[in-house]
């Protein structure tokens, strides 16, 4: 008796079949990264910090209390200390 085959077989059905998806999660992958590349990309900025009261030169001893006085009136509020944290996690 001569068997003959037509058609797939099981495994050769299953090889087609992993083929086909892995050309599609291959070609998933590369549009998205197509995607993501295309977007621009946006840096945010802070405007530059100025100074309440500038701090005086120091040139003797008085100068120097001065400048330490002003420096003192300098109120860091917790909110400059959690966009602090913030900048320091990268």
């Amino acid at each position: 008796m001569i068997k003959r085959q037509t058609g797939f077989a099981v495994f050769e059905l299953v090889l087609v079949v992993a083929a086909v998806a892995l050309i599609g999660f291959v070609v998933i992958q590369v549009q998205a990264s197509k995607r993501k590349a295309a977007q621009p990309v946006t840096v945010q900025t802070a405007p530059p910090l100025q100074p309440e009261d500038p701090v005086p030169t120091v040139n003797s001893a008085a100068d120097l209390s001065k400048a330490e006085a002003a420096l003192d009136q300098t109120d860091l509020d917790s909110s400059d200390q959690a966009e602090l944290d913030s900048q320091s996690a990268f």
